[in-house]
């Protein structure tokens, strides 16, 4: 079996969760941009901002990225595998950046996420779920739910890599 073919079929398998988290990660970088004035005042650093500007476009950079160069890997050469491979490379570095920063805000557990409320958590971590809550004060579970979403997207962010 040639080299392009198990490489397809590996990038091939990628095409799912870098959907999810492509999808995923563009409307959480949109939502940060959109409600910034709200969710990033002190105590809060840019960092949130700054992990979800690198996870949304880079997060479609790779998916783009995978479902264009899925079938020309398929048919690759080596030293063309190795030159996809790098910019492979490269875009996974960015990602783990992404979700390493992204570690830092984001709750670990849906326990930790169900202690979001308006009224402030007990885990100071999660100031931003709170805040967020604020966006949408007639919905009291919306902070928990933005939590829980941001959890199951920094997870997928993780197996990728």
């Amino acid at each position: 079996m040639k080299a392009g073919v198990f490489s397809g079929v590996i990038r091939f398998l990628c095409h799912v969760p870098l959907g999810y988290y492509c999808v995923n990660a563009l409307k959480h970088w949109r939502f940060v941009k959109q409600h910034a004035g709200i969710l990033l005042e002190p105590p809060l650093s840019h960092k949130i901002q700054i992990g979800e500007q690198l996870a949304g476009p880079w997060g479609a950079f790779a998916f783009a990225w995978n479902i264009v160069m899925w079938l020309p890997t398929l048919y690759a050469s080596e030293p063309a595998l190795l030159l996809l491979g790098t910019v492979d490379a490269l875009i996974v570095a960015a990602l783990i950046v992404a979700t390493n920063i992204e570690g830092t805000y984001v709750g670990k557990t849906t326990h930790e996420c169900a202690q979001v409320s308006a009224n402030g958590s007990v885990d100071h971590s999660l100031i931003f779920f709170d805040r967020a809550t604020a966006i949408n004060i007639t919905n009291t579970d919306y902070g928990k739910n933005l939590c829980n979403d941001f959890l199951a997207t920094f997870y997928v962010g993780i197996a990728m890599m």
